[in-house]
C-alpha cells in the first residue's frame, strides 16, 4: 500500500468527515487501525486521521491480515451494543498463494455474522466495506481485485450454505477508492446500494 499513501490518506481524510457530519457514532470517535501495527488511532477529527496515515510508514511486503483482522473482531464482539461498519482499505494482495487463497478474512466475516445471529441482532448490525486501491495493469492487482470480488459476491451464498444467512443476504460490499463514495460509506449496510452502479441512485 505505499505506492497509494497519498490517496488513502485524502480518502480516509473525506470518509472521517463524512461519517462525523452524518452523525453515525454515537461516542463521536472513529478508530484507525493497521494491519501490521499493534497501535490504533482513535479520533474525532478527520485531519488527524490523515495526518496519522501520511506519518505511517508503509512497506509493500505480505502482513498476517487474518491475526490482525480476527484481534480488531474481537475488540467488536467485546463492545457489540452498537452497530458497526468496518472500512478496510486494500489492494487485495494479501500474503496468499492465489486468489482463491482469502487468508481467513472470509473466516473472520462469519464469525462477525455468527455472533448477529446467535444475538438475534438486525442483519446490518455490521457492516464491512472493503475500498479497493489499485494500479492499471497490474496482475498483482488484478488477483486483488478478484479476491475482494469474490468477498463481495460469493460469500452471501457460502452464508446461505451454512445456515448464516438473513433476508438481506449480504453484509459485504467493495468499492474503488475513486468509485461512489455513497456506495462507499453505505454499501455493506444496505443491499440495495451494494448492487447500484457506480454513479447511479
Amino acid at each position: 500500500m505505499k505506492r497509494h499513501q497519498d490517496q488513502l490518506g485524502k480518502t480516509v481524510r473525506v470518509l472521517a468527515h463524512l461519517l462525523k457530519k452524518g452523525k453515525v457514532d454515537p461516542n463521536k470517535t472513529m478508530e484507525l487501525y493497521y494491519i501490521c501495527k499493534t497501535e490504533h488511532l482513535i479520533a474525532v477529527d478527520s485531519s488527524d486521521f490523515q495526518e496519522n496515515i501520511d506519518a505511517h510508514i508503509f512497506s509493500d511486503g505480505a502482513c498476517n491480515i487474518f491475526q490482525r483482522l480476527d484481534q480488531i473482531a474481537t475488540e467488536i464482539l467485546k463492545n457489540n451494543g452498537n452497530r458497526v461498519s468496518i472500512y478496510i482499505l486494500t489492494n487485495g494482495r494479501w500474503n496468499a498463494q492465489g486468489q482463491d487463497d482469502l487468508c481467513g478474512v472470509d473466516r473472520v466475516i462469519k464469525r462477525l455474522l455468527n455472533d448477529v445471529k446467535k444475538g438475534d441482532k438486525e442483519s446490518n448490525h455490521v457492516a464491512v466495506q472493503f475500498i479497493r486501491f489499485y494500479q492499471a495493469n497490474s496482475p498483482e492487482d488484478d488477483e486483488g481485485r478478484a479476491r475482494l470480488e469474490y468477498l463481495d459476491d460469493n460469500l452471501a451464498e457460502e452464508f446461505r450454505r451454512e445456515n448464516l444467512g438473513f433476508a438481506r443476504g449480504d453484509i459485504v460490499d467493495t468499492t474503488d477508492w475513486d468509485g461512489d463514495v455513497g456506495k462507499m460509506l453505505l454499501g455493506g449496510v444496505f443491499s440495495e446500494i451494494d448492487g447500484r452502479e457506480a454513479g447511479t441512485c
